[in-house]
């Protein structure tokens, strides 16, 4: 069963969204930074090119293996920008833009559903609604509601 959307705040899903777009260029970016410390297109994660650095120097230290090859700097600029970003390879596409799923899963958490009792009386309110549209116009001219929420007519 489909729930009907009650409210969705467009604007924060947006800026959330343009977020993402950020952090995937981040990864792009970290990706290449990796791939051209290990010389290598097949590692394209830290956890990689921490295992690459172990089997290349042997140091169980990962900053003194990195140190050894000559990429400490750059190993921690990996680990910088790998603190920030918590998109991972498989939400983007292979041009590094975001995956429609994840867009709309970022959609959904920005969107609130009605409850089964407020569909219930939204449900009664539509009925009551097109009852009161059915009147002749007099009737629904001189129809208010009072300070007690009690419908009065003055016909």
């Amino acid at each position: 069963m489909s729930k009907e959307v009650k409210y969705f705040d467009s604007h924060s899903a947006s800026v959330k969204v343009e977020q993402k777009k950020k952090e995937a260029k981040q990864l792009s970016e970290m990706t290449k930074l990796i791939q051209s410390l290990s010389e290598s297109k097949e590692i394209k994660t830290v956890a990689e090119l921490e295992a690459w650095i172990y089997d290349k120097t042997g140091f169980k230290n990962i900053s003194f293996g990195a140190d050894s090859l000559g990429i400490k700097e750059g190993y921690f600029n990996v680990k910088n920008m790998s603190t920030v970003i918590s998109l991972t390879l498989d939400d983007l596409t292979p041009l590094h833009e975001l995956k429609k799923d994840v867009i709309v899963s970022i959609a959904n958490e920005f969107k609130v559903y009605y409850t089964d009792d407020e569909l219930k009386y939204l449900k009664q309110f539509q009925k009551i609604k097109k009852m009161f549209e059915a009147l002749p116009i007099d009737y629904r001219h001189s129809s208010f509601v009072n300070r007690e929420g009690k419908l009065i007519n003055t016909k």
